[in-house]
Order: C-alpha cells, then sequence, then structure tokens
C-alpha cells in the first residue's frame, strides 16, 4: 500500500507525468499506436477506393501498406482492371509509390477466342453506327475479353445506346459474361 501512495504522490509533484515524457515508453507506445492508426485508415481508405469500382472485385485484391508505398498482390481478370487498381491506389495522397511484383493478370485459356470474340463485339458495333445510326463518337470505348468475360469501359451518349450496345454483345458468340463500366454523358 505505501508503494502506491508514494507513486500517486510522486506523480500529483512532478510537473510532468511520466506518460507525457517524450522519452518515455508511452510515448513510444504512442507512436506506434499513431503509426498504426494512420495506417489502418489509409488501407481502409484504399480498400474502398477499389471495392467502389464497377470493375474491380477488391477480394481479388490484396493490400498492404510499408510507409509510402502500397503493395498490391493477387490476380485480377484484365488489363482494364490491373490499370484501373494500379492508378487508384496511385492517385491517392500518402501512397508514392506501388509495388505491384505480385500483382498479376490471369492469362486467358484462349487468347486466339478471346481477341475474336472482341473483334466481333467491335465489328458489331461498328454496323450499329451504319444501320442504327448508333453515335459511334462513344469511342474510346475500351473492350477486353478474358475467358469469355467481356469488361467494356467508357462514356456513351444516352441509356438507349447502353442499353444497344448491352443487347449486341450479349448475344455475341463466346461470350459468357458482361461486365459494363459505362459513363452516360448525354443529355436522354
Amino acid at each position: 500500500m505505501k508503494i502506491y501512495k508514494v507513486l500517486i504522490i510522486s506523480l500529483a509533484l512532478s510537473s510532468q507525468p511520466i506518460w507525457a515524457k517524450s522519452d518515455g515508453p508511452f510515448e513510444k507506445i504512442g507512436e506506434k499506436l499513431d503509426k498504426t492508426i494512420e495506417s489502418t485508415v489509409d488501407y481502409t481508405y484504399i480498400v474502398s477506393e477499389l471495392a467502389n469500382d464497377p470493375l474491380l472485385n477488391p477480394l481479388d485484391i490484396k493490400v498492404k501498406i510499408e510507409g509510402d508505398t502500397a503493395i498490391l498482390n493477387g490476380i485480377v481478370a484484365t488489363d482494364i482492371q490491373y490499370d484501373r487498381a494500379i492508378t487508384i491506389v496511385s492517385s491517392l495522397n500518402k501512397i508514392e509509390d506501388v509495388n505491384t511484383e505480385n500483382f498479376k493478370i490471369e492469362k486467358s485459356q484462349s487468347v486466339i477466342d478471346d481477341m475474336a470474340t472482341t473483334a466481333k463485339i467491335k465489328g458489331k458495333l461498328i454496323k450499329l453506327k451504319f444501320v442504327n445510326g448508333l453515335d459511334t463518337s462513344l469511342w474510346p470505348l475500351k473492350i477486353e475479353t478474358k475467358n469469355g468475360k467481356v469488361f467494356l469501359t467508357g462514356e456513351i451518349k444516352s441509356n438507349a445506346d447502353s442499353l444497344e450496345i448491352q443487347k449486341v454483345i450479349r448475344s455475341t458468340k463466346g461470350v459468357s459474361s458482361v461486365h459494363f463500366d459505362i459513363k452516360i454523358v448525354g443529355k436522354e
């Protein structure tokens, strides 16, 4: 009991509490805790930004932060997803570098078939321009096919054009699924 009284009296008499000393053990713990909290906030923000992108599956991408470097690990299906993930992470304030050493793009089981599917879709969209008057100033639509999955990103002028494009893509032989990240920029 005497030890506690002495400790309490010495704490009360000291001008600065021992936990507030800049070279004390509590200060070092506090600094580590601050860095951990800051790193956790950055990590959470990065993961939420990746999750908000309609073409990315955040479960495919593991993120680790070391200082001002984000380390990406995992496998994504397409070049578009790979580019998008790196762009999102690189654009964040506290990230100066993105390590992609273990971040890969899924290999296509049939590169030729995927290229042919993409080419058929582009041809059908060009045909829509001439037959149905689809406004193909919508290029730069980016179309990529991986293992029968079609990924489409870009801007178009109307919701009607979007529906027509989706219909054409879904009706193309070799398409197993379609992932859209299309922004409508024109007036309806």
